[in-house]
């Protein structure tokens, strides 16, 4: 049966590893996966989230397409790294949506640590979230350096692929587990965990809204000492302080919300490498651990 080329769209997570491409297509019954695509990375093409090297990286992706027969052209990237920010802040219920991108400019630098000039906002209020009795609302905020969006880019018009969208990769993983078919109850709440280079991501969703974040100083490559081993007997510090400083994030979520009960987390890692971190995550922090359905 030939592909609705217009209801079909290319998902692209470049990281220091790995190149990774799925074709999928929009259908009466969901999201459909076409087509798969893998590579490694090319050595110091990527680094913290920036594609440095976009002529190699955009010669890899044109490879897995042309190995994987793959004919869409639009595509979504996902990007990482510490040129991405994300928080949840609060502000004025009465402030006017017209006027909020100004006033929330003037609190980057807050949570950023590059300057206005620098740095692509976007936001997005959520309902439903604000503290009781106060007249607030909650908004997501998203900031990403200038310079690792100008460096997809360039990779995507090197590549000839049409760039339609870019999104923060665990905020992508995290609106996937609206579609994915989890064991847990979509009404219950979820705590999406997805590591990356050089830090861990926290998000939970209560049902499929997004609630609570945080970003751990961890990732996968301050675990390069315990790499395929046994984790419940490998001796790592940096994996220690993962697991606490998780533990720490879930009981702050808990404060926040005292009615709300964690009862999943839902774990992205690099498994090849690290194969049994949920179940070490889940002997530590005493909640259930999933590993993220790709």
């Amino acid at each position: 049966m030939a592909k609705n080329t217009e209801k079909t769209v290319l998902g692209l997570d470049v990281s220091s590893d790995f190149i990774r491409v799925v074709e999928l297509e929009e259908t009466m019954d969901g999201l459909q996966l076409n087509n798969l695509g893998i590579a490694p990375t090319p050595p110091g093409a990527v680094e913290e989230g920036v594609i440095v090297d976009t002529q190699t990286v955009a010669s890899s992706i044109r490879e897995i397409i042309e190995v994987n027969g793959i004919k869409t052209r639009k595509t979504v990237c996902a990007v990482w790294g510490k040129g991405v920010i994300l928080q949840l802040i609060d502000l004025p219920s009465t402030i006017p949506l017209e006027e909020m991108r100004e006033v929330i400019k003037g609190k980057v630098g807050q949570y950023a640590l590059f300057t206005n000039k620098d740095v692509v906002l976007d936001f997005q209020p959520l309902e439903g979230l604000a503290p009781q009795g106060l007249k607030t609302m909650k908004v997501l905020l998203v900031a990403v350096q200038e310079k690792l969006l100008r460096s997809y880019k360039e990779t995507m018009t090197q590549a000839k692929l049409d760039l339609i969208a870019i999104d923060e990769k665990s905020l992508a993983i995290a609106r996937s587990l609206c579609y994915n078919s989890l064991s847990t109850p979509s009404t219950q709440n979820v705590a999406s965990v997805v590591m990356g280079d050089d830090s861990t991501n926290l998000n939970v969703l209560k049902g499929t809204s997004l609630c609570f974040l945080h970003s751990i100083d961890i990732g996968s490559n301050d675990l390069a000492e315990v790499k395929g081993l046994d984790l419940e007997r490998a001796i790592s510090p940096a994996l220690v302080e993962l697991a606490v400083e998780l533990q720490h994030s879930l009981e702050f979520f808990q404060s926040q919300f005292p009615a709300d009960k964690i009862n999943t987390i839902v774990l992205n890692a690099d498994f090849s490498s690290f194969k049994d971190l949920d179940k070490y995550l889940e002997s530590k922090v005493g909640i259930k651990v999933e590993v993220s359905n790709p």
